[in-house]
C-alpha cells in the first residue's frame, strides 16, 4: 500500500509542478490541434517538412508556455535570497524607499533564444544556403564540373558572407 501511496504523491506532483493545472482551455484545444497536425505529418505524410516543426513547436508553447519567456531581472531583499539560496554576492544592490534589494538575473526560455535567430536574420540565409547545396549537390555527382557550375555555387557566398559580418 506504500508503493501505491508514493506512487499517486508522484503522480500529483508532477501534476500540480508541470504547469498543466494552470493551462486554460485554449491550450488544451492548441494541443489537441497540434496532436492532430503531428498525426498528419508522421503518419499520413502531409508536407512532413512544413508540418513537423510547426506542430511541434505549437506542442512546446501550449504545453510550457514559460519557454518563450525573455530574459528578466528580479528584486530580491536579503531575506529572499537566503530563502531561494541565492548568493548576494557579485549582484547589483538597488535601494528602494529605504529597502535594500539584490538584482538576480533570470535565464529567458528556450524558444526567446531561437527566436533571436530569426529576429536577427541568422536563419533565412542558412536556410538558402542548405537548400542550395541540396540542389546542388547532383552537380558535384558528375565526374567533370564545368566553368557555369562553378560559378553557380561560388554566387553563395558573396550573397551570405555579407550577412554574418
Amino acid at each position: 500500500m506504500e508503493i501505491f501511496e508514493g506512487f499517486l504523491k508522484a503522480i500529483t506532483g508532477i501534476f500540480k509542478e508541470s504547469g498543466i493545472a494552470t493551462l486554460n482551455w485554449q491550450n488544451y484545444v492548441m494541443i489537441a490541434i497540434s496532436i492532430v497536425l503531428l498525426y498528419l505529418a508522421i503518419k499520413k505524410q502531409y508536407e512532413p517538412l512544413l508540418l513537423l516543426p510547426i506542430a511541434f513547436g505549437m506542442l512546446l508553447v501550449n504545453l510550457y508556455p514559460a519557454i518563450m519567456n525573455p530574459p528578466s531581472v528580479q528584486l530580491l531583499t536579503a531575506d529572499q535570497c537566503a530563502a531561494q539560496h541565492v548568493e548576494i554576492a557579485g549582484h547589483a544592490k538597488r535601494v528602494i524607499d529605504g529597502v535594500t534589494y539584490y538584482e538576480n538575473p533570470t535565464y529567458g526560455g528556450l524558444l526567446y533564444y531561437l527566436y533571436q535567430g530569426v529576429k536577427l536574420g541568422i536563419y533565412p540565409p542558412l536556410i538558402f544556403l542548405g537548400i542550395g547545396c541540396m540542389t546542388e549537390q547532383a552537380l558535384f555527382s558528375s565526374d567533370s564540373l564545368s566553368l557555369r557550375q562553378a560559378l553557380s555555387v561560388s554566387s553563395a557566398v558573396p550573397t551570405v558572407l555579407p550577412r554574418f559580418m
